[in-house]
């Protein structure tokens, strides 16, 4: 093999060698990405709020009801909540749910919840484009009535803004009697209300 020959081997050699580590490089950035990827801006605050209320019976909406219709789960008893899912019994029947589809849960005022508060020391968590300005929003309406629109098309109505939590608003009902904690990240927007009498009502 003559001298042109072997230099031009070589560099066809490095040439993809180059290329494989481009390769290597590109694939390697895209798994950070994917990786770096945390449910804590919507999931994990709402996975706090339910496991404070394990042992009691709620009214738990998800992403599968539909409006003008009862909530599937809508007297059911918590039994575990652990890794993204909740286990709810009702009517002798045990279902687990993934918490990532929780509008809301609805409950007794007696229970003391505590809300996950953002940490702005971490990376994740705080989503600058819903989560952030919603809670932000809700934060000047402390006390003061309003409906929520989910995205399935339901929507809240006669609720009391009484704190904000990471991806989370605690609302009560105007009569006192029920407590709700909601997903930011699940709703669509937000309207006051004409009338704001009585217990919560989904329609």
């Amino acid at each position: 093999m003559s001298g042109k020959e072997r230099k031009g081997t070589r560099r066809k050699q490095e040439a993809k060698g180059e290329q494989r580590s481009k390769r290597a490089r590109t694939s390697k950035k895209k798994y950070v990405q994917i990786s770096s990827s945390i449910c804590d801006c919507c999931t994990t605050p709402m996975q706090k709020v339910l496991s404070q209320v394990v042992g009691q019976q709620v009214m738990l909406v998800t992403v599968a009801d539909q409006p003008k219709t009862a909530p599937v789960f809508l007297k059911a008893e918590i039994q575990t909540v652990d890794n993204f899912l909740i286990s709810v019994q009702q009517n002798m029947v045990t279902y687990v749910v993934s918490i990532f589809d929780v509008l809301a849960v609805f409950f007794n005022a007696d229970p003391e919840i505590t809300l996950l508060q953002p940490l702005t020391s971490r990376k994740g968590g705080e989503c600058l484009c819903k989560e952030k300005p919603l809670r932000e929003q809700f934060n000047t309406m402390i006390r003061l009535p309003v409906n929520i629109h989910f995205h399935n098309g339901l929507v809240l109505k006669n609720g009391e803004v009484l704190r904000t939590g990471e991806g989370t608003v605690l609302l009560q009902s105007s009569d006192g009697q029920r407590n709700c904690v909601a997903s930011l990240e699940k709703m669509s927007y937000f309207s006051e209300p004409k009338d704001n009498v009585g217990t919560f009502e989904l329609t």
